[in-house]
């Protein structure tokens, strides 16, 4: 089956389109050039926050997966309850899933500078 080519189906990009809205409306062919010259300095700028977004939420990610999840794994194996207080089947079942949540709460709660420095240096190579 062959894919089927996306229409880029933007306003701003097709020369008639904007000559038929700067006819309709009255404004000359510059003004909507430097409207659509800003609107990519927009999207620019929002891909830019949305990259450096991206690359925290990875180092995040990546702190709370090699760090505090090990951490978090081994204070619950350790744990010697007596048994009213012990963990249940369930717990022990899901207790990974249950420390990898916790960890990414603790990684974004608390502003680690190691989360910061990796993604400085994920933004510095992906340059």
């Amino acid at each position: 089956m062959s894919a089927i080519p996306q229409a880029n189906l933007s306003p701003f990009s097709d020369p008639s389109l904007r000559a038929a809205r700067t006819a309709s409306s009255g404004q000359n062919a510059t003004d909507v050039g430097s409207f659509d010259m800003m609107l990519g300095r927009a999207l620019d700028r929002a891909s830019s926050a949305s990259s450096s977004q991206e690359a925290r939420e990875a180092a995040e990610s990546f702190v709370a997966e090699i760090f505090i999840k090990p951490l978090l794994a081994s204070v619950r194996d350790q744990s010697n309850a007596p048994a009213p207080f012990a963990p249940t089947q369930a717990e022990r079942q899901f207790g990974g899933m249950l420390d990898g949540v916790i960890a990414k709460d603790v990684v974004r709660a608390s502003r680690l500078p190691i989360v910061d420095r990796l993604a400085r240096d994920l933004l510095e190579r992906a340059a």
